[in-house]
Parts: structure tokens; sequence; C-alpha cells
């Protein structure tokens, strides 16, 4: 069964070479068009351990997996996609971990071979399958945290594989799919100003105050410090690095980790796409400043600390009634130089129509 559709919701010089976001696909790819978030949790999800028996039950809307079970989604028909990326929310307690995969199809043919998106904590040793498949000369593959299809897919499975010593409990899990670049030509992404400023006070934080060593990889640990802050969960920039940080791909910018981490860290959140401004107010009004992933060559961002940027994060918190966008940049420095305004067209430009992304932290757990 279909799940329902719901609206999208999700230092110069330094900066110019990328600051953790994910893989370098993931960062030069071509435009990618948001579509639809599916919500998983609670939906009549099939749990199933390996050997057949019931490894998982229902605690509230959420799901508790005992070490070693494995909770499977149904497979999912969709409209093609070319992008599938996932989010969750799991509580994982001493001695818990846990790992997403996916498979994936079209309508006609078989599923592929399950791939890992991410995990956490006593994390399980991956399958040996492949992280490529599909055609030879246009493989698909998982990048770092993002499904990138060589051709349409149209069907897909998620399971969450539970490990370690201790059960976890899988809150929810959530993807965003990007459909074919043709299907969203012409999209109209414009929306009218607010009639009054619309600003939430997200306190500022720079990443340079991270440590000499990472403070040009941390744009993501710190935009997810000051959205943490805003809910009322104060933790130093540093330590939300250290807990954020991808060891396997040496990243600091894994967006299924910022948000797992952010969980871990007290504030429930998803990755989003947005589509249009609209979008933008939504989550705005809804109280939710987000993080957004951008990228920019030289010129493309007025007033913005660095002159261009491969991969770089950023906190947006409001929107004024100028056509104005308030946002955090965390490359700027000292705190005080991090709230900056940037136009909605530019924005536009180098986030909304190129990827949509965002970390989208919804309150305290």
């Amino acid at each position: 069964m279909l799940l329902p559709l719901l609206p999208i919701l999700a230092l110069a010089g330094l900066i110019e070479a990328g600051c953790g976001a994910p893989g370098t696909a993931s960062e030069s790819r071509e435009p990618a068009h948001p579509h639809t978030l599916f919500a998983l949790a609670g939906t009549g999800l099939e749990a199933l351990l390996d050997d057949g028996t019931t490894g998982v039950r229902m605690v509230g809307e959420a799901h508790e997996l005992a070490p070693n079970g494995v909770l499977v989604t149904r497979p999912f028909a969709l409209e093609p996609f070319v992008e599938v990326l996932p989010s969750w929310n799991v509580d994982v307690g001493d001695g818990g971990g846990f790992r997403v995969e996916g498979r994936f199809g079209t309508l006609t043919g078989e599923l592929g071979p399950w791939v890992t998106f991410g995990g956490w904590g006593a994390e399980p040793e991956a399958a040996v399958t492949a992280t490529t498949w599909g055609p030879e000369d246009a493989p698909h593959r998982v990048a770092v945290d993002v499904l990138e299809a060589a051709s349409p897919l149209s069907r897909l499975q998620l399971r969450v594989v539970a490990a370690g010593d201790a059960p976890v409990r899988l809150e929810h899990l959530t993807f965003v799919t990007t459909a074919p670049p043709e299907r969203a030509a012409g999209l109209d992404r414009s929306a009218p100003a607010p009639a009054t400023d619309l600003v939430l006070d997200v306190p500022a934080r720079s990443q340079r105050d991270g440590g000499a060593a990472i403070a040009h990889r941390i744009c993501s640990p710190t935009s997810v410090s000051m959205l943490l802050a805003f809910h009322g969960h104060s933790h130093a920039t540093d330590a939300v690095a250290a807990l954020l940080h991808d060891r396997t791909h040496d990243l600091y910018g894994n967006w299924n980790r910022a948000v797992q981490g952010a969980f871990q860290l007290g504030c429930r959140g998803r990755l989003e796409r947005m589509a249009t401004w609209h979008d933008v107010e939504r989550n705005l009004r809804a109280g939710h400043p987000f993080a957004i992933s951008i990228r920019a060559e030289e010129g493309e961002l007025a007033n913005a600390p660095y002159p261009r940027t491969s991969g770089h994060l950023l906190v947006v918190c409001g929107l004024l009634a100028d056509g104005g966008v308030a946002v955090r940049d965390p490359a700027a420095s000292p705190p005080s130089e991090v709230p900056r305004t940037y136009t909605r067209a530019d924005l536009q430009r180098v986030w909304l129509a190129r990827n949509g992304v965002a970390y989208v932290l919804t309150g305290p757990r």
C-alpha cells in the first residue's frame, strides 16, 4: 500500500574547498528536484527477525528492536525517482546499535541488493554486497548517504538491522525521493514575502571556534549545535562535531548522521528537500528553523563570508517583509558576524534549485 503523500516539509578561502558536506559525488552532481516525504513509522511495517520470529514490539508509535532484530518495510511502489535520501531517529542506549539499509528496483524488475545508508552505536558489520549495481556503464550507487540512480527507479524497500547487547527503539524512519529532472522542469518555487518579519531567535555560533584543526570542516555540526541551542539543548560545538563525525568517510557533514546525532542530543528531526518558499515559511511558522546545504560559485551569494563554496551548511531562521532571508552562517567570525541577511534570489540559486536539502529539528524528544 502506498503511503499518503505529504507536501515536502527537510570560511573564506577554506570553505572554497567544501566544509564537510556529504561526499564529492553528492556535492558535484547536477541540481536535484524535491518531491515527496513519506513517514514510515506507525504504518504497519513488517517486523521479522532473521530466523522468522518476532523481534519488534510497538511502544506507542515507535518500534523496539531486540538485539539482532530486523525491521523490514514492505516494498513501496512510487513515482519514478533518481535519488533517495533517508533519515531516522533511533534511541540507542549503552551497548546498542543499528544500521539502515535499502534496496531498489523498477516496477517490473527484481529489487537490487541491500546497501547500507548508515548506522549508529554498536553497528553490525555491513553485509558483503555491492555498493554499486545496475547497468555497467552507469551503475546505481549509494554516495555516502544518498542513493544516486543512473536511470529512474520505481520501487524501494528499507530495513533497520539492530546489533549489540541492548534493544534499540525506532522512533521514525523517513525518506525523500528526487524525480528525474525533466519531471520537475518549470516548477514554480515562488511565494510572497510575509506581511511582517518572521524571524526565530537562533543563537549564533561560529565554526571557527570549534578548534583550528577542524574549523574549516564543521559547518554542519555548528549549524546543528545552533538548532539544538534554539530548542533548549545547548552543547559545545566541538562535542557535537565529535558525535557527528563519520569515521568511514572522514566527514562531518553526513546528512543522516546529523539528524541522528541531534536526536541523541535531545531533539527530534528529519531530512527534507524543500520545493518552494511556501515550505520555508511553513517550517518557520511551526517554530522550526533549519540547516540548509548550499553550493555557490563566486558571486552567487552576496554578503557571504566566503567567495565560493563547493559544499556548506548554514541555518535559515527567518523571512523578512522586504524579501530578505535571515540566516546564521557559521563560516563568519566572530559570532556577532554570524547573523546575516541573504536575498531570496541568491538562496534559491545556491540551495533551493540545486538540492533543497535541509536538516529540520522539530523539538525536544
